[in-house]
C-alpha cells in the first residue's frame, strides 16, 4: 500500500533519474561530436555543461522560479494573517518554517518550491490573497505544505529548468561545432541547425 513516505522517496528517485538522464545525453552528445569533429574538448565541455547545469538545478532551480515570478519575501508584519496561517500549519505538521512570498499576480494560484523541508519555500499571488477567506487560504497552504513534505517540489522545477535547457544546449552545441552565429541564430528560430552546415 503506497503511503506518504513511498510517494516521497518515489519523487526523489524521479529527480535524481531525471538528473541521471541529463547527464547521460548531453555527455552522450558530446561524445558524438567530439568524434565527428575530432576534438576531445567538446566532450570535455559536455561533460563539464552537464555536471554545472545539474548542480544549478538542483540547488538553485527554486531561486530561479521565484525571481521569474518577481515573487517578493513576506514577513509577519508586511503580511500579518498569512504568515500566522503558515506558521500554525507548520507547527501542526510538525515542518520547518519555509520562506513566504507574494507574487503580483491577479490569477489565483500558489505554489511550494525547494530542495527539501528546510530549504522550503511558499509563493502566493496576491489575487489568491484578495478572493480566498481564511480558512479557504488555509486549505490551500496545506495542500502546498503537502507538496514539500512528500518531495513533489524538488521534481517539476528541476524538470522544468533542464528542459528548458535542452534548446538551448543545441545552439550552445552548434556554435562549438563551428555552425557559426547564422546557424545559432536559425536554431534559436526552432530551424535544424545541426544537421547541415
Amino acid at each position: 500500500m503506497a503511503t506518504l513516505y513511498t510517494h516521497k522517496d518515489s519523487n526523489i528517485r524521479k529527480t535524481f533519474l531525471l538528473f541521471t538522464i541529463f547527464l547521460v545525453v548531453v555527455i552522450g552528445v558530446g561524445w558524438v561530436f567530439s568524434r565527428a569533429f575530432g576534438d576531445p574538448s567538446i566532450l570535455y565541455i559536455a561533460v563539464l555543461f552537464s555536471v554545472l547545469m545539474n548542480v544549478v538545478a538542483y540547488w538553485y532551480s527554486d531561486k530561479l522560479v521565484l525571481s521569474m515570478t518577481h515573487a517578493k519575501a513576506v514577513t509577519r508584519e508586511s503580511h500579518r494573517e498569512l504568515y500566522t496561517i503558515v506558521e500554525n500549519l507548520c507547527i501542526t505538521a510538525g515542518l520547518p518554517m519555509p520562506k513566504i512570498y507574494t507574487v503580483p499576480e491577479r490569477q489565483p494560484n500558489a505554489f511550494a518550491t525547494g530542495r527539501n523541508p528546510k530549504h522550503a519555500a511558499l509563493a502566493v499571488t496576491e489575487g489568491l490573497l484578495e478572493i480566498l477567506d481564511r480558512s479557504e487560504l488555509e486549505g490551500v497552504l496545506s495542500h502546498e505544505l503537502s507538496h514539500i513534505v512528500i518531495g513533489i517540489c524538488l521534481f517539476p522545477p528541476r524538470r522544468w529548468f533542464l528542459s528548458d535547457l535542452l534548446p538551448s544546449s543545441r545552439i550552445f552545441l552548434c556554435g562549438l561545432c563551428g555552425f557559426g552565429a547564422g546557424a545559432m541564430t536559425a536554431g534559436a528560430r526552432g530551424q535544424s541547425c545541426c544537421l547541415s552546415p
